[in-house]
């Protein structure tokens, strides 16, 4: 493994990085694939409300989940101390422990062989979410209810509720989407309409 002094300005940036940035974006790639999967079931899952047909026919949207992800990296590393002087009286050192990925154009830069380098194992793994978020939710009838009373029943069941304009609270409801029922999931929004 090479020397590398305090001052990396002398080698090309690309080579290095702190490990922290890596794990990180490592993990930041895998939360923003999950997300995309995510919205692409929300869509779907728009679609079938809107469409009345979908809805008979018990159709639901399929909800995908990364079930873990392995990297196994080959690379140099390197621990680099600068210090920085705080006063006269005290001296400080921040430690950075830099890596370099092994490839051709890194080993041919500074001449090494691929023997000469260290391995990281990383695996990232979803944490369960709590039961109130993942199981489905029964959508409460509330048709016929108060505006007040619906917003206690809706609220007591870890739902949202969604009115086209401000309400009495003494005005009853006469239609509500998803319908009586239907299964939904934690926090999702009903839609109320009035008479």
């Amino acid at each position: 493994m090479p020397d590398i002094p305090d001052d990396l300005s002398q080698y090309r940036e690309e080579f290095f990085c702190d490990m922290k940035d890596i794990i990180v974006e490592i993990g930041e790639g895998i939360a923003l694939a999950q997300q995309k999967i995510d919205e692409s079931a929300i869509k779907s899952y728009e679609k079938i409300l809107e469409n009345k047909e979908f809805k008979e026919y018990g159709l639901t949207p399929t909800w995908l989940t990364i079930p873990e992800a392995q990297f196994h990296l080959k690379m140099n590393y390197t621990v680099t101390q600068k210090k920085q002087s705080s006063g006269d009286t005290s001296t400080n050192s921040i430690r950075r422990l830099l890596i370099s990925p092994m490839n051709a154009r890194y080993n041919n830069y500074f001449n090494l062989t691929e023997s000469v380098h260290s391995e990281m194992k990383l695996k990232i793994v979803p944490i369960p979410s709590p039961s109130c978020v993942s199981e489905a939710v029964i959508v409460p009838d509330v048709i016929g209810k108060t505006y007040k009373e619906a917003k206690k029943i809706i609220a007591e069941s870890g739902l949202l509720i969604q009115v086209a304009e401000e309400v009495a609270d003494n005005k009853k409801v006469t239609s509500q989407l998803p319908e009586p029922g239907e299964e939904v999931r934690f926090k999702e929004k009903i839609f109320l309409k009035f008479d």
